[in-house]
């Protein structure tokens, strides 16, 4: 990799203009896990800013559709940033799998095997839905700066490794799904 794209990117403030339910205008900053969220939004996946900032500042969620030319492997992902806890989650959802036909024991053994085959992250069963669910714990990396300036220290590319991972453990789980739904 080269030295260019191994560098954390330049911290420049930002903040996040947006309207509220009154039709106010909202000016909310832009704190350094969700700094390094957008950078990995908007430089690593060329994606235009859809981050949802709370009005406490201290979380934020990128939401996404990740539709594929195959509709059975279309995902709907969440990345969660909380700037207090210093934690970054990932939760990707398959959309198009209804698992309510499969056996509960299959589907605990089946879920079991998977995540004995990941390398990170976990499958688990949420109010019915399958769901992959990874986290990285940053806490006291980024900069603790009242007013969010200084060095951030959270590199985009610790998202990108996560939501890659994450992207190809979900589709195997898919794909295996769909092997067990056709048992049953």
């Amino acid at each position: 990799m080269s030295d260019e794209k191994s560098k954390i990117p330049p911290v420049i403030p930002m903040t996040q203009v947006a309207v509220d339910s009154d039709g106010e205008t909202v000016i909310k900053r832009v704190r350094p896990l969700t700094y390094a969220l957008m950078s990995f939004v908007k430089v690593n996946l060329e994606l235009k800013d859809t981050i949802d900032i709370t009005d406490d500042e201290a979380n934020s969620q990128w939401e996404y559709d990740d539709i594929s030319e195959d509709e059975n492997l279309s995902t709907k992902i969440y990345i969660d940033v909380s700037e207090d806890l210093g934690m970054i989650t990932l939760n990707i959802y398959p959309i198009n799998i209804d698992i309510s036909s499969i056996d509960q024991d299959s589907l605990k053994d089946f879920i079991l095997k998977m995540n004995l085959d990941f390398l990170a992250g976990q499958l688990q069963l949420m109010n019915g839905y399958l769901r992959y669910h990874s986290s990285i714990d940053v806490e006291g990396i980024a900069s603790d700066d009242p007013n969010y300036e200084g060095p951030h220290l959270v590199h985009p590319r610790l998202i990108l490794n996560m939501f890659s991972y994450g992207r190809a453990a979900i589709r195997k789980v898919i794909i295996e799904i769909h092997e067990l739904l056709n048992e049953n």
